[in-house]
């Protein structure tokens, strides 16, 4: 009854309020009072290993691009994907606000930048894509708005110590929201904590005592609302909303002594966890989620149908198709080798735990070997089709006599025993005429690559069925002139449902259209993949009847309209993005600069329009260095470039305005202003003695004079062999004076009679006014 908690040693949870917690958090020990929290007892109960009626569930990532996703928190998966290649991070995320979670990977890129590979439909290709970030952040997710639907967002490690936070809530690459949290070797996390609806920020921090302490921040200061202590270091932590009340709980996941994976979760945040799931293995990469998915399970593999002789009675097989996901399965156009039919055909949909039974006969009209694969389009995201190999043979038709006479007595009969086995003739074996069965499909898809089936991208889902003379126009939507289309081409799927060839003798378009693809013969349970490819030179409408000459005898002309809006491209459309902290009001702004540091900003150029983006006009500014733009470049429509600016190392103040214009016709030119004084190492004439407080006599003689109105005191970027560097200014009637001081300044006492002092830790830039 014990033993889960004999191995889970020490997950007594200290919660802790905000005001105990202060100091620790933001990582100074100044001014923290001791928790005040009770040591409870070690809550003792029996764990039982059942179905969590929760909103999040638990997965894994092995390997390169293997995903195991569980739905019911047993030691098996009922969801597979494929997602990923070798080197990616793995998370989960709403990426569409759809109420389900899908994968993603997160790539450290060659050009620095963290780029993100989303997921939405289960298939091994992403559907959206992100630049966000730099390769040596660490990756986290979010609804960080309450708006619904997961953004994405980076942790920092600040020249502070601190844990900076960046935030995208409109998918670009410039963040909008940003915090200061936590300690540099903190573990982020993130979860709605007070199930207000929007995703909160903590930290989980190995402790001294060998536990993991877990601080929770849902108002965006530098404090904790809540502590607890849950886990053991060296686990990892884990999140979620494991009961579905709409409020995010914490986990731990562990290695046992075997290498499987233990996780321990927890619901109401006191000194247990309630729920053990033991899911995946050393070296997987823990996932969190709704999940909602089907998982196509198919009988068999291979089905052997033996032989039979001509004109016997067809021999039949069945196998089940299982759906062991918790969506529908919908199963689309199959594919029937020659010489098989179905008596009971796949089912368009299987819900969720269900499965249909699939019947196959192979016919025996005519003699001859019979094999093949039957496949099935599904809606499984990384399977799709399946596949069944099929075998058989047919022997030649044997005769199979019967008397000519017409029935004996007894008493002759034995006279006519001989000469009844001689008087036979063949009984003719009558069969329908084999016919041809036309059925057509309308789908955006990559033809011609994918084993059997000559489709990439179309799943059952995506697939719209063509009637004969139908109303209802198929609209290809909206093409741009002179643009082609590289993915999501206009598919037509021809199928054959019928027990004879189809023959397309040919296909007649309207005018703006033409078909790619050979016509032919499709065989019974095949298809043929054709493309309809506009080729209209002027901006309009077109529309017209499509029609498909064939030998199908009452489909002979297949008829249906297709229509088209060709437009003109539009012109070129720049748009400028930021990734830096050093934007301020419009302004790059790098503040005062120590001799040894040199941040860059960099900012995306973006060309949201269809024509090339052209560059020209540059400006360049002196003291910087700026990378990545010139004179007379383009950006092909929907393309970026990257441009970094970095002061350089020369002294003094540089100010200036980065510019260059473009062919937008509407935005024109981009302009920014440039700001940014580098100082120089300690001069002989500052003081290097320890400066404990600004008030020391040394200072205030030399530098705040009758004549001071005010001095500011700025932390500069990067640090000096002596420590951190600040920049000081005293202002005066005549004047300003700045200098440079690298040391330890532990706090600045304010000018006056009621004299403060405020940690160092707490700067961001602090003016003295003198009184």
């Amino acid at each position: 009854m014990f033993e889960l908690f004999r191995e889970f040693l020490g997950l007594e949870s200290q919660r802790t309020g905000k005001s105990s917690q202060r100091g620790e958090a933001r990582g100074g020990a100044r001014g923290r009072r001791p928790a005040r929290s009770k040591q409870r007892p070690l809550r003792h109960e029996m764990l039982e290993r059942r179905e969590l009626f929760a909103a999040d569930l638990v997965g894994i990532a092995r390997g390169a691009d293997q995903i195991l996703l569980n739905t019911d928190n047993d030691p098996a998966h009922e969801i597979d994907q494929s997602f990923g290649v070798a080197g990616d991070m793995h998370l989960a995320g709403d990426w569409t606000d759809t109420g389900h979670d899908n994968v993603g990977v997160v790539r450290n890129g060659s050009d620095g930048f963290k780029h993100w590979y989303l997921d939405t439909n289960g298939d091994p290709l992403h559907e959206i894509e992100y630049l966000f970030g730099f390769n040596s952040d660490t990756p986290v997710v979010g609804d960080w708005d309450g708006v619904g639907g997961d953004n994405v967002g980076i942790v920092r490690n600040g020249r502070d110590g601190l844990l900076h936070w960046y935030l995208d809530t409109n998918g670009d690459p410039n963040f909008e929201v940003e915090y200061a949290f936590g300690l540099i070797g903190d573990t982020p996390v993130t979860g709605d904590w007070n199930g207000d609806g929007k995703t909160d920020v903590g930290v989980v921090r190995q402790g001294a005592d060998g536990l993991l302490h877990w601080h929770l921040n849902w108002d965006n200061d530098v404090w904790p609302e809540d502590g607890y202590t849950f886990g053991l270091n060296g686990d990892r932590p884990v999140v979620g909303d494991w009961n579905g009340d709409g409020r995010d709980d914490v986990g731990a996941v562990r290695t046992n002594q075997w290498g499987f994976l233990n996780w321990y979760l927890n619901t109401d945040r006191d000194t247990a966890p309630e729920q053990q799931v033991d899911f995946g293995g050393r070296g997987d990469t823990p996932l969190v989620g709704k999940w909602q998915a089907s998982e196509v399970s198919v009988s068999v593999s291979y089905l052997d149908f033996g032989g039979a002789r001509a004109g016997d009675v067809e021999p039949v097989r069945t196998f089940t198709i299982a759906n062991e996901g918790n969506a529908v399965l919908k199963l689309g156009p199959s594919q029937l080798p020659a010489g098989f039919r179905f008596t009971t055909a796949p089912p368009s949909e299987v819900q969720p735990g269900a499965r249909a039974i699939v019947s196959l006969a192979m016919q025996t009209g005519a003699s001859g070997s019979r094999s093949g694969q039957l496949t099935i389009v599904t809606n499984d995201g990384n399977e799709s089709p399946v596949s069944i190999e099929l075998h058989g043979w047919v022997n030649n038709l044997v005769e199979i006599g019967q008397s000519n006479t017409s029935p004996s007595n007894d008493s002759t009969s034995s006279s006519n025993d001989s000469t009844s086995s001689s008087n036979t003739v063949p009984v003719p074996i009558v069969d329908v005429l084999p016919q041809p069965e036309i059925e057509v499909f309308y789908t955006k898809g990559l033809p011609g690559a994918f084993g059997p089936l000559p489709l990439v991208g179309p799943s059952a889902a995506s697939l719209e069925s063509i009637q004969d003379g139908q109303a209802k126009v198929v609209d290809l939507g909206r093409r741009v002139l002179g643009q082609t289309v590289s993915l999501n081409k206009d598919l037509l799927i021809v199928t054959n449902k019928g027990d004879a060839a189809l023959e397309l003798s040919s296909i007649s378009v309207p005018k703006g259209f033409r078909i790619v693809g050979a016509v032919g013969s499709v065989q019974p349970g095949q298809m043929a993949v054709l493309e309809i490819v506009p080729t209209a030179t002027t901006v309009g409408v077109y529309r017209g009847e499509v029609t498909i000459n064939n030998n199908d005898a009452d489909e002979s002309e297949f008829n249906f309209s297709v229509a088209l809006l060709m437009e003109a491209p539009a012109p070129a459309d720049l748009a400028v993005s930021y990734s830096g902290p050093y934007v301020k009001d419009g302004t790059i702004d790098f503040n005062g600069l120590a001799s040894d540091a040199y941040p860059t900003q960099t900012l995306t150029i973006h060309n949201h329009g269809q024509q090339n983006l052209m560059i020209s006009g540059l400006q360049m500014v002196a003291g910087y260095q700026i990378v990545g733009i010139r004179n007379g470049q383009q950006i092909a429509p929907g393309g970026q470039i990257t441009v970094s600016i970095t002061p350089d190392s020369s002294l003094g103040e540089k100010i200036g305005t980065f510019r260059f214009t473009t062919n937008d016709s509407t935005e024109g030119a981009f302009s920014v202003d440039l700001r940014a004084k580098r100082f120089p190492a300690n001069l002989p004439q500052t003081p290097t003695t320890t400066v404990n407080l600004l008030r020391d006599v040394a200072v205030e003689k030399e530098y705040l004079t009758r004549n001071a109105l005010r001095i500011e005191i700025t932390p500069a970027h990067g640090k000096t062999t002596r420590g951190t560097a600040y920049l000081i200014t005293v202002h005066t009637r005549s004047g300003a004076n700045t200098w440079q001081y690298s040391g330890r300044l532990l706090q600045l006492r304010l000018l006056g009679e009621n004299a403060q002092t405020i940690p160092v830790e707490n700067w961001t830039a602090v003016q003295v006014q003198r009184g």
